[in-house]
Parts: C-alpha cells; structure tokens; sequence
C-alpha cells in the first residue's frame, strides 16, 4: 500500500519536536569560557585601578585603564548621539503646543542627565591624565573631549570651552615651572610666593606638582604661611591649604602639614601612603578651581537665571531640578572627599556620625546650605518643596547608602581601606552601592 499525502489538518495537528533552548545549543565549555573571560577582565581592571591609585602604573597600563573605564561608561550612560544644546532644545520646547511638551520635556531631560555625567566623567579623564603625566601632550586630552563629545552630543561650544580648560592648565604649569627653574633655593622661593622668610634650619621640602609648588613644613610653620605672618594668632591643626600668588598671573602653592601624618609613623614609616593622600587631597581642590570654573558657578548662575525668567510652570520645574542637581552633585563630590580622606587614614565614618558631619546646620560640611536656605525663596512653594526633596531627603539618602555600601566592602576584610578607596575614588556616591554590589558579587 503506498503513502498517503496528510491533509494539512494532519500537518497541523501533528505534534513538533521540542526544540531545546537558545542558551542551550551553545556549548558548556564555551559559556564557562565566556564567564571566566569576563570575570577575568574585571579582576584586570580592578587591579589596574588599585595600581592607579598608589601610582604604580605604566604609559600602557594606564593607556588599558582608561580604555576599560571609557567602554563601561558607555554601558552605564548611553550615548545620545545627535548633537545636543540645552539651550537650543529649551527654545524648541517652548514653541511646542502644551499636549506635546511633556513627552518632549521628558527626553530633554534624559539627554540633559547624560550630557552632564558625560561632562564630568570627561573631565576626570582629563584630570586622570594630567595627574599620571604631569606634561601629558595636549593632543591626548583634547581626544578625551572629542571622544566623549561625539557620543553625547557635545556642541562645538561646550568643545571649545573643554580645550581652554585644557589650555588654562598648560599655563599654570608653565609658571610653576618657570618660577621653579628661576628660583631653585626653597626657603627663597617660599619667601617669593608668600612673602615670609622661614630660617634656613628649618625642615622644608619643596616640590612640583601637576600646577602648583608643593610645600611640606611643620604646623608651626604652616601657621606662619596661611596668615603670611612671622608671629600667628591660631594653631595650626588642619592638614594643609591651597593658595596662589597674587597678580594678573598668580602661581598656585599648596602647603602640607606634616605634622598630621606623624602618628601614622608606626604603621607606616616612611608615611608615604599618608603624605601621597595628603598631596592629593589639595591638589584636587586645584583642579576643581581649574575645571569647575567656567561650568561650574558661572553655569550654575545661568541655571539659576533660566529658572527665575521661566514662565512655563513644567520648564521651570525642570530648570530649578537640573540647578539643584548640579548644586547637590558639588555637594555630594565634597563630602565623598571627606569619606575617603577618612578611609585612607583608617577611620570608617559610621551612619550615626553622618547627620552631626554633612547634616548639621551652620558647620563647614553643610555644603548645601545656601541654595537650600535662601531667604528670598521661603515663601516660593516650589523652590521649598523641590529643595527638600532633593537638598535635603535624597542628598541624605544618597551619602547614607554610600556610606552602608562602604562599610559592606570593608568589613570582614573583604577589601582593605586601600582598596576600597582604590575602587570608589573615580565613582560619584550616587554609584557607590551599585559598584560595592557587583564587585562582592565578583568576590
């Protein structure tokens, strides 16, 4: 009897073969491969980045660690391509009909958060650079701008302003080093940019930072060159100041109070890890001056401006977040300095410490307090309710959930103090818990 032809009911009703899952037909040697790869790449990176911050890096090496850095930003923060100008796009929003302007507002302010990170990951890049080769050739960092700018929209504008930045480094650099090479006697050169004259007995060390002549003298003396006085009022107790020369072409001078690394003398003789934290603690806030200065007040007054001049109620709601977001973003950067100022000394500040540290009114860690306290604004229900949101409430949440993600990492000496600075130091707080949590789950 020969085969009959099924009916296409037949076909339909007859039963198909189980096909096995998509991640099942690729082989297991393969994805146990693909895991230790990529497990394997992480422990790279971390280990280049704890090399890093004990300056212990090679060109190629840090070559590799900026490259790892770039690619996981552009996971983190997706590019948005299109050139971007937040003022053009406000303009654009203002002349759209009411019922189109929400959707609208909503994607200008996805691409406005991204284009900020953007920025200031760029410019730690930047700094980066310069810190790991103090005479790092332009080019290189202008490339950083380029790169970034191509893939979150940077106008040709924001390009320029990046490379004066760049530009205004180069000749801070070049006066230190010319009133180094000038004047090679330090107890002269002291005298030259602060106008005291130290005795000749006394221990000083002179150096050249990446921008600034570096001077490391007792507290007494230290004293002495804050009030630019021979005979000074208060005791000297903190661990250096930052200042600079006065004149069209000031130079910048850092003093470092070696007294304050003295007890670290038992575990650590040489104090190295103490004097590099020291150094580094005053040379950023130089860098802050430098690449925060036409961004960061001036544009932060334009923010304020844009929201006091705004009509709309939705854009001027957008406006005074995207303020206040810039304003707790400077805030959040000071305070992750005083945590891992702490850290790198061994002390671990607690969740019961934090309220009397960045909480309280009227201290110097309530960096927050004038945008948050302006006695114009106490009657304005939308600047109250948006600055206690978002000054008050998230601010506190987010150094909390850092200061928890901290402690995570640090107890049962899963990471060393060293380490756990290492691995954060480049990381805003706002990411701080998510890190802790992949890198424990790597562990």
């Amino acid at each position: 009897m020969g085969l009959e032809t099924p009916t296409p009911t037949e076909v339909q009703n007859t039963p198909k073969p189980i096909e096995e899952p998509k991640s099942a037909k690729k082989p297991v040697k393969e994805i146990v491969s693909g895991v230790r790869e990529k497990l394997s790449s992480e422990i790279r990176h971390r280990t280049l980045q704890v090399k890093e911050y004990f300056g212990k890096l090679d060109q190629e090496e840090f070559d590799k660690l900026l490259s790892f850095d770039f690619r996981t930003h552009l996971k983190e923060n997706p590019p948005i391509g299109d050139i971007f100008s937040p003022q053009e796009e406000l303009a654009n929003l203002r002349s759209l009909p009411k019922e189109n302007r929400r959707e609208a507002l909503d994607i200008f302010k996805q691409k406005l958060a991204a284009q900020r990170k953007a920025w200031g990951q760029c410019r730690r890049f930047i700094e980066r650079s310069i810190e790991f080769n103090h005479d790092a050739p332009k080019n290189q960092l202008v490339e950083w701008v380029n790169q970034f700018g191509s893939n979150y929209g940077f106008t040709e504008e924001q390009k320029q302003i990046a490379e004066q930045l760049i530009d205004g480094y180069y000749e801070m650099r070049q006066r230190v080093l010319e009133a180094r090479q000038k004047q090679p006697d330090n107890i002269a050169l002291i005298e030259e940019l602060t106008g005291v004259n130290l005795a000749k007995s006394d221990d000083v060390r002179v150096s050249v930072g990446p921008m600034s002549i570096e001077i490391e003298v007792n507290p007494f003396n230290c004293g002495r060159l804050y009030e630019k006085s021979d005979n000074p009022v208060i005791q000297f107790e903190y661990c250096g100041f930052a200042s600079q020369t006065v004149g069209e072409e000031p130079i910048n001078y850092v003093v470092i109070n070696t007294n304050r690394w003295i007890r670290w003398q038992e575990l650590d003789p040489a104090a190295k890890r103490t004097r590099q934290h020291e150094h580094e603690h005053q040379k950023n806030r130089l860098f802050k001056a430098v690449f925060e200065g036409q961004l960061g007040s001036d544009g932060n007054r334009n923010l304020y401006w844009q929201y006091e001049t705004e009509q709309d109620p939705e854009i001027k709601r957008a406006l005074l977040e995207d303020y206040f977001r810039s304003r707790r973003a400077a805030a959040l950067e000071l305070a992750k300095d005083e945590i891992t100022a702490y850290l790198s000394e061994g002390i671990m500040l607690r969740k019961s410490s934090l309220k009397r540290k960045f909480f309280q009114q009227d201290n110097p860690y309530d960096y927050l307090s004038y945008p948050r306290d302006v006695e114009s604004k106490k009657e304005d229900a939308l600047y109250q309710d948006t600055a206690q949101r978002m000054l008050v409430q998230e601010y506190k949440a987010t150094i909390e959930e850092a200061v928890g993600a901290l402690t995570e990492l640090t107890k049962k000496e899963k990471y060393s103090s060293q380490e756990a600075v290492a691995l954060l130091t480049d990381k805003p707080l706002s990411e701080w818990s998510k890190t802790v949590k992949r890198l424990l789950e790597q562990r």
